[in-house]
């Protein structure tokens, strides 16, 4: 029964903040809200903001809510997923159940949203995983997906790997709603 709300001076609210081992056979319900009011990059997971490791048969029904009210001239980036807000590791044969959504209140300031049923950003390897449930996106540049928001290279030591996604699965909505002026 998580219940976490992103303290003002924190980046990242999960049950985990940062994983670089690995997390087998989990099964985590709840609540996870991140409400940003400051400039910075927000990661939002059911089990981990950011991974750096293995996260294996794993399960979350942990609802994740963000709401950005910043002032006009200010940015932020918010990843937001079931499973990780940010994967930089291996996801495998997950399922998220829980809602994911994010808003930004002021549509005068940048919000770059990343929502993923699995991930809200993948930079290594998701596979196996499957979404149930809706995401919801507003009055921002969105990036919604099933399974990741966002897919994209990860240099490591001067090595280049690119984000992937294998025999996964999405049966949630994905629904994006803009208002800019």
């Amino acid at each position: 029964n998580l219940n976490i709300e992103l303290a003002s001076s924190s980046d990242v609210a999960a049950l985990f903040g940062h994983v670089d081992g690995k997390i087998q056979q989990l099964i985590v319900s709840g609540v996870c809200k991140a409400n940003a009011d400051k400039k910075s990059i927000i990661y939002v997971g059911g089990i981990s903001a950011f991974n750096d490791g293995e996260i294996e048969g794993c399960r979350s029904y942990v609802d994740i809510s963000g709401k950005l009210e910043l002032a006009s001239e200010e940015q932020t980036n918010v990843f937001a997923g079931g499973i990780s807000g940010l994967n930089r590791g291996i996801i495998s044969i997950c399922q998220n159940y829980g809602a994911i959504s994010a808003e930004n209140i002021n549509t005068n300031s940048k919000a770059y949203i990343h929502l993923g049923g699995i991930a809200g950003g993948n930079r290594y390897l998701i596979t196996g995983c499957e979404n149930t449930r809706n995401l919801i996106g507003r009055n921002g540049q969105v990036r919604a997906g099933g399974i990741t928001g966002l897919t994209s290279s990860n240099t490591n030591d001067g090595t280049t790997t690119v984000g992937d996604i294998l025999n996964c699965k999405n049966i949630g909505d994905i629904i994006v709603e803009t208002s800019h002026i």
